[in-house]
């Protein structure tokens, strides 16, 4: 998956980080039981990701595809 440019980020993050991270997500969501730690850990790392999406008019439905895990009450609360 292309993200296009990621900028290294003041939380160290940048496009190959951003990825692993989405995938690491992706494949927790897919389990019966998902590790919640892992899934919250790696939200928190790409909420600047998320934030860009959104700031430069991303839809809701492609935010929710990349991050399936913004579909559990307990990550949007967070």
């Amino acid at each position: 998956m292309q993200l296009g440019i990621v900028p290294v980020d003041d939380d160290g993050e940048d496009e190959r980080s951003i990825e692993q991270h989405m995938a690491t997500m992706q494949q927790q969501m897919a389990r019966t039981n998902p590790d919640v730690s892992v899934i919250s850990d790696r939200m928190v790392r790409t909420y600047s990701h998320r934030r860009d999406i959104i700031n430069s008019g991303g839809t809701l439905s492609s935010v929710l595809q990349m991050y399936p895990a913004l579909k559990d009450q307990a990550q949007v609360s967070a």
